[in-house]
């Protein structure tokens, strides 16, 4: 028994499909794949940026964000000084090493019997 409370829970599962196929088109021309180079690095790190943020995000919210929820605005004035942040961390750590520091202990602890 399923219990659908409004068409938008059946139309997301749809929606998001969707998202990812327009995505994967969108990125396969050169011009997009020329304006996301810059974040292309932040894949190698991207298990050690993820708990990074949200560490530091919820530590901000916290004690310096004054409101519990930030609005849609407010999250991208938070949010995109944060990414430039972490895109320049990124390309310094990589500079001297080859993955992240957590990527380098999830490898070290799977591949600890190989």
């Amino acid at each position: 028994h399923f219990a659908w409370y409004s068409v938008e829970d059946m139309v997301t599962p749809f929606q998001s499909i969707i998202y990812f196929v327009l995505l994967l088109f969108i990125t396969d021309r050169k011009s997009v794949q020329r304006v996301m180079t810059p974040f292309e690095k932040l894949g190698k790190t991207a298990f050690t940026n993820f708990l990074v943020q949200m560490i530091f995000l919820d530590l901000f919210l916290a004690f310096v964000f004054p409101y519990p929820h930030p609005t849609p605005l407010q999250a991208i004035y938070i949010g995109i000084p944060i990414l430039v942040v972490f895109i320049l961390l990124t390309y310094w750590w990589l500079a001297h090493y080859r993955q992240g520091p957590l990527e380098m202990l999830w490898r070290k602890w799977t591949y600890k019997n190989v």
